[in-house]
């Protein structure tokens, strides 16, 4: 005996009537499911993009230099807050009457004591501060920056101050790089001074310095060629590296045995020297990306040159599934260059 059938529910739907007819999509259809979320993807870039714009066109570095001036408790903010402003803002890095004001508010610090020195890896407000005008005036595209900014660079009366040393060495080479890029001459006494600290006592300090020498301009001077040639020398891993990049920046061939050295996989000594311990798989990148860079340079400036030890390590990057993308590629590009140069 079969059961009797259930009488259909007046809120049911049988498995026909649940879906809805198949019809072609007609215009309107179109329109909800594609113009109309582009439309408000697009508003939503706009309105980022309109932000973006008000936050930059409506930026007053008077008010900031204003502020710099007065001191007072958030200084370090605002040099910081500055500095990245200045990234976006071409008209006012070329400006010197800017560049002069903060340069001047950097001296005026520079004339007190020294900040006190802090356990490791904490820093003061005043040696934020000092820092931060220092990266700032490296930003700018005039030489009106430069004379503060060599006067920091060789001031080390504490710790402290070395940290603010140090920054100011790599503005030394950031403000000259951008002035030549933006078609202006370096005081003379650049040079002399990178020079004088690439012999420091502090390797920091010498690392640094080489690579200032390497941003000098199209050739080295006599001194300064030598100077590097001396450094691949150093007994200081971080100092050797930076000396082959500048060397291989001016098309140098002898600095072609420290970059197939930063081409190994492997950078235990290099990695040491970073105290962060998450930190030193980057370093390590960053060796590598940075010795492949300079190797394309090199083989575009100096034909002549044998880049022959360059092809295994730059193959054993290439073919690794653990190098990352960007450096498999720029690595895959170096090989390129060297097999048409007949390497």
């Amino acid at each position: 005996m079969t059961a009797p059938e259930e009488a259909p529910r007046p809120d049911s739907l049988s498995p026909q009537e649940a879906l809805p007819p198949v019809e072609p999509p007609n215009l309107g259809l179109i329109v909800r499911l594609f113009l109309v979320p582009m439309l408000i993807v697009g508003v939503v870039v706009l309105v980022v993009m309109g932000v973006h714009y008000l936050a930059t066109a409506s930026w007053d570095p008077e008010a900031y230099l204003n502020q710099l001036e007065q001191g007072g408790p958030g200084s370090w903010q605002l040099a910081y807050d500055f500095s990245t402003q200045l990234a976006q803002r071409e008209d006012i890095r070329r400006d010197a009457k800017v560049a002069g004001r903060l340069a001047a508010i950097l001296a005026r610090r520079l004339e007190q004591p020294p900040p006190e020195s802090t356990p490791q890896g904490h820093l003061q407000d005043e040696t934020k501060l000092r820092i931060y005008l220092v990266k700032a005036l490296g930003e700018f595209e005039t030489p009106a920056a430069f004379p503060v900014l060599l006067q920091a660079a060789k001031l080390r009366r504490n710790e402290a101050e070395a940290q603010v040393q140090l920054a100011a060495v790599e503005a030394l080479a950031t403000l000259a790089y951008h002035v030549l890029r933006a078609g202006g001459t370096l005081p003379q006494e650049v040079e002399a001074a990178l020079l004088e600290l690439s012999e420091h006592a502090d390797s920091r300090v010498r690392s640094r310095a080489a690579y200032g020498l390497g941003v000098l301009g199209e050739e080295p001077s006599p001194e300064v060629r030598k100077r590097l040639l001396e450094l691949l020398d150093d007994p200081v891993v971080d100092v050797r590296y930076n000396a082959a990049l500048a060397l291989g920046r001016y098309g140098v061939a002898k600095a072609v045995p420290v970059l197939v050295q930063m081409l190994a996989p492997e950078q235990p000594e290099a990695a040491e020297l970073e105290k962060e311990p998450s930190r030193r798989q980057v370093k390590v990148y960053s060796i590598q990306i940075n010795a492949l860079r300079v190797a394309l340079l090199l083989a575009q400036r100096n034909p002549e040159a044998d880049l022959t030890p360059l092809v295994e390590p730059a193959r054993k990057l290439a073919q690794s599934e653990q190098t990352p993308a960007q450096i498999r590629i720029r690595a895959r590009e170096l090989l390129n260059v060297l097999r048409r140069r007949g390497e």
